[in-house]
């Protein structure tokens, strides 16, 4: 029964399928509902491209945010003149250059015992103990060996365990059948110190006491030899880690690499954003696909729904304007010469090796001379930051004074300034990222979504008015048959009576 509608009674005194009945008039009656979820599921799926426009255009603005700044190209990085004796392992823009004459590394103590005969699959034969030194240098620790029981691993394993006391860590090694004692830390406080009556016998190792050694260096030629216990060394502020014995220089340089690394992630996403866009707004709608209604969609598998509605949102954002306008006013950006600055100077991309592709079918995509970029950063770097960074004072109140800010805008600016416009003017349309495709926000989007939605609701209730009214046409023939149905038999029986 319809809710708050007339009881529906089924076709008993026709003989008619009612329900089917009213289904199929239904059918046609529903059609302006089936056209109004078409347009609503083209409006979100619209709205999702554009959303995906957006984080496009934004990824190319996150691109040239470091090449807006001069700090970021003069930021300097610290290298070691030679990287077998020295690597730099960290850097700082104050940093002074330095000469180190190295003598010698760190090593931590090291006992190495002789080849032992014991099986290296089975426990050992030989009961015994031998001691290892605490690092407090006055107390020992005793190791315990038993025979049948104790295996090389787990004599290793007690020797290891008690590192904490001792700082002696235990190895051996297979191919030399060896034992190996050696100290934690290096440098000359470093020891080893191993005794007791079982060490021949079990680690095939004599009493010993090994120390360690201090790194020692000079630095700038100055006589004072320092010694550190480490290998990772701070010179002039700068973090080194000691690889062998000689001489490094550790100097300073503006880190050109850096820089050309972010000017070719911003060609990549300015790349990206040209077959992104160029994709969209030239794929053609397939027209024999549109929306599924509930209906179509409940008689279909999932990889059914999925293939159809693949093609069936192709070529949502065809010949689109407002994309095609991003892209235009970013190409007019990319070509327009920087102004302000020396005739000499450094004016467009292409002077750095950066060009449009005069290949039509890469829809002017920019290539990189990698060559000409490298050059143009050894000999005119200045000139390379200011293409980039070089600020406007005009404000962008009319046209024309829009076209000179951008002249006179460097190129990372530019792309910034282009890209915020259009991600704003993008929110507008489509509303917060933050919120669910078929939100109804107040963006303009949002807006033609509850447009929609409204009119969805009136045809709905219209619907249901509509199909109760069928029930009742319906009902009413019903019982005046069935009426029909019970003088025919009263007359029946009338008759019969005679």
């Amino acid at each position: 029964m319809a809710i708050g509608g007339p009881i529906r009674v089924s076709g008993f005194s026709s003989g008619m399928d009612i329900e089917k009945l009213v289904s199929d008039m239904m059918r046609a009656e529903r059609l302006p509902l089936d056209k109004l979820h078409r347009q609503k599921q083209s409006l979100v799926w619209q709205r999702e491209e554009y959303r995906s426009a957006n984080s496009t255009m934004l990824s190319l603005r996150n691109s040239v945010t470091d090449l807006r700044m001069q700090g970021e190209f003069t930021k300097v990085k610290v290298t070691s003149s030679n990287t077998n004796v020295a690597d730099v392992l960290s850097n700082k823009p104050t940093a002074t250059s330095a000469v180190v004459d190295v003598k010698s590394l760190a090593t931590g103590a090291l006992v190495i015992g002789d080849p032992v005969t014991h099986d290296l699959k089975n426990p050992v034969t030989t009961s015994g103990t031998f001691t290892i030194q605490n690092k407090d240098g006055a107390t020992n620790t005793t190791i315990n060996v038993t025979a049948g029981t104790s295996t090389i691993k787990s004599i290793v394993a007690d020797i290891n365990a008690a590192s904490g006391n001792t700082g002696v860590r235990a190895y051996f090694d297979e191919n030399t059948k060896r034992f190996m004692l050696s100290s934690a830390e290096s440098g000359s406080a470093a020891k080893v110190t191993v005794g007791g009556t079982g060490l021949k016998s079990i680690l095939n190792m004599d009493a010993a006491a090994a120390t360690g050694k201090d790194a020692e260096y000079t630095i700038n030629g100055q006589p004072t030899t320092i010694k550190s216990s480490s290998n990772t060394v701070d010179i002039n502020g700068i973090s080194v880690a000691l690889k062998g014995t000689g001489t490094f220089t550790l100097g300073t340089n503006v880190d050109q690499a850096g820089v050309k690394e972010k000017i070719k992630d911003f060609v990549a996403k300015y790349n990206d954003l040209v077959d992104k866009f160029s994709e969209a707004t030239t794929t053609r709608p397939n027209r024999g696909y549109q929306p599924l209604t509930d209906a179509e969609r409940d008689a279909m598998s999932d990889k059914q729904i999925e293939q159809w509605e693949k093609k069936a949102r192709q070529g949502t954002l065809y010949s689109d304007d407002f994309l095609e306008s991003a892209v235009n006013e970013l190409r007019v950006a990319i070509r327009t010469p920087l102004a302000g600055v020396g005739k000499d100077d450094i004016k467009l991309l292409s002077d750095i090796g950066i060009k449009q592709s005069s290949d039509y079918k890469k829809n002017g995509k920019l290539e990189i001379n990698e060559a000409k970029l490298d050059e143009a950063l050894n000999t005119k770097f200045d000139q390379v930051v200011t293409l980039f960074t070089k600020s406007s004072n005009t404000p962008a109140n009319s046209a024309a004074n829009t076209a000179t800010r951008r002249s006179e805008q460097g190129f990372a600016e530019r792309i910034y300034e282009v890209a915020t416009k259009r991600i704003d003017s993008i929110g507008k349309r489509i509303g917060s990222s933050t919120v669910s495709m078929e939100s109804m926000d107040e963006s303009l989007m949002g807006k033609e979504l509850r447009a929609l939605s409204r009119k969805e609701s009136e045809i709905k209730a219209r619907l249901v008015d509509i199909e109760n009214r069928y029930y009742k046409k319906f009902t009413a023939m019903e019982k005046s048959l069935q009426g029909l149905n019970n003088k025919g038999s009263w007359l029946s029986q009338q008759l019969g009576a005679m």
